[in-house]
């Protein structure tokens, strides 16, 4: 069986390679408090997407657990993020 390699095909080398940093807050919430932080992270979440170098932000619920929440940031380089933290949205 033989494979075609389509990039090489058109003069660009095979290896590609893909950079990012992902940030994983995990937080284990009180029940009374979950609709808080729920509502205070999502209208944060779409001033961190507005972030230079920010290329994905995902606030997210278990399917286990409701009152474990997730924010799933995903940054173009260190550099970037760094940045984002030094301004302590969250703190």
């Amino acid at each position: 069986m033989k494979t075609y390699d389509f990039l090489s095909a058109i003069g660009r080398p095979f290896a590609i390679t893909i950079f990012m940093i992902l940030v994983i807050m995990r937080m284990k919430v009180l029940s009374e408090k979950r609709m808080e932080l729920s509502q205070t992270i999502a209208s944060l979440s779409g001033s961190i997407r507005m972030e230079k170098g920010c290329r994905r932000c995902d606030f997210c619920e278990s399917i286990e657990d409701e009152n474990r929440l997730f924010l799933l940031e995903e940054w173009d380089t260190q550099k970037n993020l760094m940045i984002h933290q030094s301004r302590t949205i969250l703190g």
